[in-house]
């Protein structure tokens, strides 16, 4: 990186990755996993790094209100006045998130009154408000970073309703939905892009043979997510130059 700068950014705390050779100033906004209850903006870094250095923009990972003593919907709306102020300022490239924050980030670009961003490329997302789906049964109790028992604690902290799964309405960008075969949050993933492509075309699934939670974070350790990594980017990175060609 050139440059990695602590910010305050919509009221919240937030770094900026530069990398060197940046094409643009222009940001994707990056939101966190870790169950709505733990994780902070640093927490994947070496990630953060490379999908920055990948994209050859800034990507802007920021800190939002946890559960249990930050609930549904705190998150959601701190990640809106995030998008809300770089919209008015710099503008967005596009949203970037895992786990969790994928849940926070597809409410908050439901709930905006506007279009930010060209893309949204999410990973692993906890996008069910249960754990009773046949992916927890085939996956939730192996080792790994996620089990069915701690998705189930994460999901009684930050006390989302039943049934509020993720709204698409027509202003929510194209999304790269990304996720390993052997996940438990898998049919969280199929189920949303079954429900979203039966609508609108533009949005893309990418299973990962063999991976399992969380598994962008090994992309140095695997030339295969490594791959698939840098083909969810180089995705949204066309998104992005697709709308600015569209615009001009």
């Amino acid at each position: 990186m050139a440059h990695e700068d602590r910010l305050t950014v919509g009221g919240l705390p937030a770094l900026l990755c530069t990398p060197a050779g940046a094409r643009s100033t222009v940001p994707h906004i990056f939101v966190h996993g870790g169950g709505w209850v733990f994780g902070s903006s640093v927490q994947s870094l070496g990630l953060i790094r490379r999908l920055a250095a990948q994209a050859r923009r800034p990507v802007l990972s920021i800190d939002y209100p946890l559960a249990p003593e930050r609930p549904y919907p705190h998150a959601i709306h701190a990640l809106i006045a995030v998008l809300d102020e770089f919209e008015a300022g710099s503008g967005i490239a596009g949203v970037i998130a895992a786990s969790a924050g994928a849940q926070v980030a597809i409410h908050a670009l439901a709930r905006a009154n506007c279009r930010h961003g060209a893309g949204a490329l999410l990973f692993c997302g906890a996008f069910r408000p249960d754990t009773t789906a046949w992916s927890h049964g085939a996956f939730g109790s192996l080792e790994g970073r996620l089990t069915s028992a701690a998705m189930q604690a994460f999901l009684t902290a930050y006390a989302m309703p039943p049934d509020t799964l993720p709204p698409v309405p027509d202003h929510v960008p194209p999304m790269f939905l990304s996720v390993g075969d052997a996940d438990p949050l898998l049919a969280d993933t199929l189920d949303l892009y079954s429900r979203v492509a039966a609508r609108r075309a533009g949005d893309h699934l990418q299973v990962i043979p063999g991976a399992t939670h969380g598994f962008m974070n090994d992309w140095h350790l695997d030339a295969g997510i490594d791959g698939a990594l840098g083909t969810a980017v180089d995705w949204l990175e066309d998104r992005v130059a697709s709308v600015r060609a569209g615009a001009g």
